[in-house]
């Protein structure tokens, strides 16, 4: 069984969504670990934060 174009096309967008939620998910984690060093480098040699 053939696939037609409009299915080519359903199923491919479905596929670039997944890597794109998926690339975006380790974007995001890779954020959250640097800004994770940054505040922690920043403590060390500037102190605490003021409130």
């Amino acid at each position: 069984m053939s696939w037609t174009v409009s299915e080519w096309l359903f199923y491919g967008g479905l596929a670039a969504m997944a890597v794109a939620a998926l690339l975006g998910l380790v974007a995001a984690l890779a954020l959250h670990a640097a800004g994770r060093r940054l505040r922690e480098t920043l403590r060390r040699e500037y102190g605490e934060k003021r409130r």
